[in-house]
This record gives C-alpha cells, sequence and structure tokens, in this order.
C-alpha cells in the first residue's frame, strides 16, 4: 500500500477531520483540521493543498464511504468564500461527484458563502465578477 494511502488511514476524525454534514450516495463533506490532514489530501488528490501553501486556508474535501478524496474546496470562512472548487489533478470534479459537490456548493450557500473561484466547475455562470 503506497504511503500516502496509510497516512489517510491514520487520520482521526474530531482531531485531524471533522464531518460537516452527510451527502447523498453515502458520500460526506468533511473539513480538514491539521497540516496532515491538508497534506495527505493533496498528495492523494494531485494538488496543492497542502506542503505549508495552505496551513492558514480552510479545506473541505468530499469523501466516501471509505474515507477516499473525490472532491476539495479552498474557502475563507472568515470571510465566507469559496475560492476553489477542484477534482483529481486539479481538474473539475467528475461527473459521478457532481450532484454532492453541487450539494455541498448549495450548504455553502445558505450559510452565507459566496464563490469567488471556479463556480464553471460545478455549472455557475459568471456576470460581472460574480459566479450565479
Amino acid at each position: 500500500m503506497n504511503i500516502v494511502y496509510k497516512e489517510k488511514k491514520s487520520l482521526k476524525e474530531n482531531i485531524d477531520w471533522d464531518t460537516i454534514k452527510q451527502l447523498r450516495d453515502g458520500l460526506k463533506l468533511v473539513r480538514l483540521i491539521t497540516s496532515t490532514a491538508k497534506d495527505v489530501e493533496g498528495e492523494v488528490m494531485g494538488h496543492c493543498v497542502g506542503n505549508d501553501l495552505y496551513e492558514k486556508e480552510d479545506i473541505y474535501s468530499i469523501w466516501d464511504n471509505k474515507n477516499r478524496s473525490h472532491v476539495t474546496f479552498e474557502a475563507n470562512d472568515g470571510a465566507k468564500t469559496i475560492k476553489q472548487i477542484k477534482g483529481k489533478g486539479n481538474a473539475a470534479p467528475v461527473e459521478k461527484y457532481m450532484p454532492a459537490t453541487v450539494e455541498s456548493v448549495c450548504e455553502f450557500i445558505l450559510k452565507g458563502y459566496k464563490v469567488e473561484g471556479d463556480g464553471e466547475n460545478v455549472g455557475m455562470i459568471q456576470y460581472e465578477d460574480e459566479y450565479h
């Protein structure tokens, strides 16, 4: 087994990550708490979350029932913004996870968040520098 996946299995709920919401199809939206959790997310997903670059950012992820990552959100909870919505390798989330991704974005919006980046990755349109 790859060292990154061993590290992912060692992450502890309520220490390294919290479940924010149960989503459809056995998926869940989680908040990554520790730098270790963020580092592992970046490695597993093939993007730059972690490595101390996102230490102060609020990172959320959609995980399946085996705690495998499928979509990563970069947010700023203080400013109530979503900066990035990424699938593996910085691509848009794959179609299979789009319903849960849209559900998560809607959950953020209902809590007063504003999407500032990657709205097109979930079917939003940009008009006058705002996603709708």
